[in-house]
């Protein structure tokens, strides 16, 4: 392996890490967000889980989609309070 080549494999490795490190420290030191089922979510914001489920459904409101099912993290339930969707 050339001395180019061994450089560009540093800096690569060191420029991955730095973005991982970021990345996981944007996500709580790569703890998984709680996630709030339509249940839990409707109990929280006060309302109807049927009014979650037809904004979902609308795209009026954020959630996370885990194939056919739906969830809500901390974020999307302050998005949803707050009325900036």
């Amino acid at each position: 392996m050339s001395e180019t080549q061994t450089y560009l494999d540093d800096y690569l490795r060191s420029l991955i890490r730095a973005i991982v490190q970021e990345v996981l420290a944007e996500c709580g030191q790569g703890t998984v967000p709680k996630l709030y089922d339509p249940d839990e979510a409707a109990e929280i914001l006060r309302v109807p889980k049927r009014w979650l489920y037809e904004r979902t459904a609308a795209g009026s409101i954020p959630c996370q989609r885990l194939g056919k099912y739906i969830r809500f993290t901390d974020a999307d339930i302050r998005t949803i309070i707050g009325g900036t969707v």
